[in-house]
């Protein structure tokens, strides 16, 4: 557990960089442009490539900390083992989904592997190897959380909502 929580705490802070260096090339870029008639044209390629990893890290921290949005009501009182059940399904679905990502982030990585963007020269592939490192990772998540579920090492309503078992769950507390 305290391996997940440095990783976490990682992950935080690898949002809160890309945060702060969003913040601050566009708002260099505004100043340059509302002051003096100029403005940096690479911090849009620059802004753009940061916004989109953001996006992608912040999922996998939403989906590690629990904190995506859940709809409980269908299985709230179903028992253990048709929570179980319904948790084996819904895992399998995520997983597909990431498997779409990732392979989709792959095909476009390998399609704009030779392309670079035209103000910074960057490669243009970074956005879908960024996202193809996401599904890979949170199909991995997905994975162990469920086959925590199964070996009664983790509730099977975390699984669903993190924010449910937080306060009550004794195996959550550091």
């Amino acid at each position: 557990m305290r391996l997940i929580h440095k990783l976490e705490s990682m992950l935080e802070a690898l949002v809160a960089i890309q945060l702060l260096a969003t913040i601050l090339t566009v708002f260099s870029n505004i100043v340059l442009r509302f002051f003096f008639n100029s403005g940096i044209p690479v911090t849009d390629e620059i802004s753009r490539i940061i916004m989109g990893s953001l996006i992608f890290t912040g999922a996998v921290l939403a989906l590690s900390q629990g904190s995506h949005i859940s709809m409980t009501l269908a299985i709230d009182n179903l028992s253990i083992g048709k929570k179980k059940a319904v948790a084996v399904i819904v895992a399998a679905a995520m997983i597909f989904c990431d498997y779409l990502l990732a392979s989709g982030a792959w095909s476009q990585a390998t399609i704009n592997m030779n392309n670079n963007y035209p103000l910074s020269g960057l490669p243009a592939c970074i956005p879908y190897v960024v996202a193809l490192i996401c599904g890979g990772v949170m199909a991995v998540q997905t994975f162990l959380m469920l086959l925590f579920v199964l070996l009664d090492k983790m509730p099977v309503d975390r699984f669903f909502s993190w924010q449910n078992t937080q306060d009550t769950d004794p195996t959550l507390k550091d």
